[in-house]
């Protein structure tokens, strides 16, 4: 057999394995394939996330102290983040006096 026969007879059995299933979008192998005709041909609308998620009020005292930690954690980034930069712009003010202080 040839290469192209090769790869035909593989294409013939790959088709004759697999199905193409419009909801989830993959080929899944055809033992996997629904009883209903109408399972098959109509793709699901998936869920999309809220923007804001609310949380009840019955989440663990731990998880509750992580979500903490983790916003003060963010907001000391934040202002650490403003501190450097404003330090950086100072230097910078400093260095442009310097450098024209020198030429004149």
């Amino acid at each position: 057999m040839s290469l192209e026969d090769n790869a035909r007879e593989y294409l013939r059995r790959v088709d004759d394995a697999y199905i193409f299933n419009l909801t989830s979008g993959l080929y899944q192998p055809k033992t996997q394939r629904p009883e209903n005709k109408e399972d098959q041909d109509v793709p699901q609308q998936k869920e999309q996330p809220p923007f804001l998620v609310s949380f009840d009020g019955e989440r663990h005292w731990l998880a509750n102290a992580i979500s903490l930690g983790a916003l003060v954690v963010s907001a000391l980034t934040l202002i650490l983040l403003c501190y450097t930069v404003q330090y950086a712009r100072n230097q910078w003010h400093e260095e442009r006096r310097t450098a024209d202080a020198s030429i004149t």
